[in-house]
């Protein structure tokens, strides 16, 4: 009885959401998503932004993962660097090339990366190894190592990576009760719906048995990857944070 009382209680609420008069930036989520200084505040906060794959590199060169990035462009929030035009960038800029004995750190090979390539997000592709997500929270570089995916397309890349930081979503704005999330085309859809995970704002990383929701929220606006989002229900006290992570 209880379960079908709230269910009943959302349905309400939904009807309520789509029949309500928004506001101009509530229309238009790809306007929002352009006013915002997207690479500072994906920098500034726990939030994967530019990602490079780097297949191997032995100190003196670089090889990135032979990817085809114009056919991924549009489907994720995520920008993915060029392979191509990554490796021009390190032959454009040998200071940051060492010798050949030198072997890097975690946090020496994203900070390189990150200044280079204004990249925040770095993935280690070692053939028939665990690959390794790098990112950065609270001041610190992280890392997690992970079963490769079984192709190197879109296709397969993307799920990958959502199930690999743990969440398939980022608030990156609000503004007078509206949230702006950033995703993915495949899971945007009209009227979509997420959960907002707790404690998740500064973190690069939500680990599967430490996901807890604090809030339920509903698209009123969806173009492409960015979507404008309310809430439908929340936990007492809840309040959203640029930075809070999401799953549909």
């Amino acid at each position: 009885m209880v379960k079908a009382f709230v269910l009943w209680g959302i349905s309400v609420w939904v009807f309520a959401v789509q029949a309500e008069v928004l506001p101009d930036f509530a229309q238009k989520p790809a306007s929002w998503m352009a006013q915002l200084p997207w690479a500072t505040l994906a920098f500034q906060n726990a939030i994967p932004y530019r990602v490079a794959f780097v297949k191997s590199d032995d100190g003196h060169t670089q090889q990135f993962l032979p990817l085809l990035v114009e056919k991924m462009e549009g489907l994720s929030y995520l920008s993915i660097a060029d392979p191509r035009s990554a490796t021009f960038s390190y032959q454009l800029n040998p200071s940051f090339i060492h010798g050949a004995f030198h072997r890097y750190s975690v946090s020496e090979r994203w900070e390189e990366l990150s200044v280079l390539l204004g990249v925040n997000t770095v993935v280690l592709t070692p053939p028939d190894q665990d690959w390794v997500v790098i990112g950065s929270e609270k001041g610190h570089v992280v890392e997690r190592k992970f079963s490769p995916p079984a192709g190197i397309d879109a296709q397969h890349l993307y799920p990958w990576l959502r199930d690999s930081l743990g969440y398939n979503g980022v608030i990156v704005a609000l503004r007078d009760g509206y949230c702006l999330v950033v995703s993915y085309r495949d899971l945007l859809k009209k009227e979509a719906q997420g959960l907002v995970l707790a404690d998740s704002a500064e973190a690069f990383f939500v680990e599967k048995k430490k996901e807890k929701g604090e809030a339920l929220i509903q698209a009123v606006s969806v173009e492409g990857n960015v979507g404008i989002f309310r809430s439908m229900i929340q936990a007492e006290g809840a309040t959203f944070q640029v930075g809070d992570k999401v799953v549909f």
